[in-house]
């Protein structure tokens, strides 16, 4: 099963009348370049996005998004902009690469991939009811499509439901970071939130079972490498924050 990555597309094509390509027909052009299929047969998802005119594609690929580069070679003509948020399932965190390019090299042309927030709930140790915090930045985040194996896609109101890590590396930027990791270590549960929707959740082992969550097999590798801690990952297009991404979507906003 090792070495699947998780690919999850922005594409715009170049507009004729205001047309754009179907997404099962852009999907079929993807998947021809492996056999059709996602890798492994994951879940593949197909969306299209009305507010920025662009369809979005999230499928499983092996090692890197070969199918992706090969697609926006072969119609470079007619492609606009491409976005891929990709995650490794070996890595911490997502990626961003942006096509098409003249040289594609995964390994160089992918940066690490930014989501915001701007809320904070929080519940302190010992106590019953959850505070909440006005305090913004960014996060890095991993939108793992393994996880959504059994999950109801279709009916979430968000991207990508609960993407469940024992371990990993929350690297936080904010002007209040030191407020934001006081209230980490003093809390048994605190969601970040990005206009009103979970973005992230950090919540402890014992806290986790009262919910009544299913019981997580990987229990042991949060108390021995994460203190004790779940994290769990909703981050998606809606609060990306890529600095290319955002421009890009200025300047088709700007267009039109």
């Amino acid at each position: 099963m090792g070495n699947v990555l998780s690919v999850h597309a922005e594409i715009y094509m170049k507009r004729v009348n205001e047309k754009i390509d179907k997404p099962v027909k852009l999907l079929s052009e993807i998947l021809k370049f492996q056999f059709d299929q996602a890798y492994n047969g994951y879940p593949i998802i197909i969306k299209e996005n009305w507010k920025n005119k662009s369809i979005q594609i999230s499928y499983t690929s092996k090692y890197e998004p070969t199918s992706l580069y090969k697609f926006s070679r072969e119609y470079e003509n007619s492609i606009d902009k491409i976005f891929a948020r990709t995650y490794d399932e070996t890595g911490d965190f997502d990626n961003i690469i942006e096509l098409p390019k003249e040289q594609h090299e995964f390994d160089i042309d992918k940066r690490k991939c930014k989501y915001s927030f701007d809320e904070i709930r929080y519940k302190i140790i010992g106590t019953h009811d959850y505070q909440t915090a006005k305090l913004s930045g960014k996060m890095n985040s991993c939108s793992n499509l393994i996880n959504q194996e059994n999950r109801d896609i279709v009916n979430i109101p968000i991207e990508y439901l609960d993407n469940l890590k024992t371990y990993s590396l929350l690297e936080i930027e904010s002007n209040n970071i030191d407020e934001i990791v006081t209230l980490i270590e003093a809390s048994i549960d605190i969601i970040f939130l990005n206009k009103n929707i979970t973005i992230h959740r950090k919540i402890r082992v014992g806290e986790y079972k009262k919910l009544n969550y299913l019981r997580n097999n990987s229990e042991f590798m949060a108390i021995k490498y994460n203190n004790g801690i779940y994290d769990i990952y909703s981050c998606g297009w809606l609060n990306c924050v890529n600095e290319n991404y955002l421009k890009y979507l200025k300047s088709i906003k700007s267009d039109t």
